[in-house]
């Protein structure tokens, strides 16, 4: 289970992948993303994206920083909506995919287009407002899928 901390983590980092959509690591973090957005059912830790991204030999440590330090919090909120962790999976597998097929231009509109939904989420009581699907997800779907998180889109 992750908290409202390591979404802003997850944003940061989405952030950081965007600003370099080539950087060679982009896939190794995405796995390591992914494979923490599906331990939801272990005990919580502080600091769980910022852990996993640390463990990446070779990550740059300019530009990746934030990872080499453990923030202690006082207040935690935790994400319960496992429909939310199964849309961050699939939007984190569905980057790395492209990212592997060195579609360089479709994963920037991609990573673009959800960024900044973790914050929107831990802003928002874990919840996904209407707004963010017209604003954020409609303009990839404009350009790249007509069908892309429809049916997602109709769970929330």
């Amino acid at each position: 289970m992750i908290s409202q901390n390591d979404l802003y983590d997850l944003e940061f980092s989405l952030i950081c992948i965007r600003n370099d959509i080539k950087y060679k690591f982009n896939q190794e973090i995405l796995s390591k993303i992914i494979f923490v957005l599906k331990e939801t059912d272990t005990i919580f830790e502080d600091n769980q994206i910022r852990k996993a991204l640390a463990s990446i030999k070779g990550l740059d440590q300019k530009r990746w920083y934030y990872v080499y330090h453990n923030n202690v919090y006082v207040n935690r909120r935790f994400l319960k909506n496992k429909l939310i962790y199964q849309l961050f999976i699939k939007l984190c597998e569905e980057l790395n995919n492209i990212l592997k097929n060195n579609n360089y231009e479709k994963a920037y509109d991609l990573v673009d287009s959800f960024h900044c939904l973790p914050n929107i989420i831990a802003e928002n009581n874990f919840i996904i407002p209407k707004s963010f699907w017209n604003i954020y997800v409609k303009p990839y779907r404009n350009k790249w899928d007509k069908n892309f998180l429809i049916a997602e889109q109709k769970l929330f």
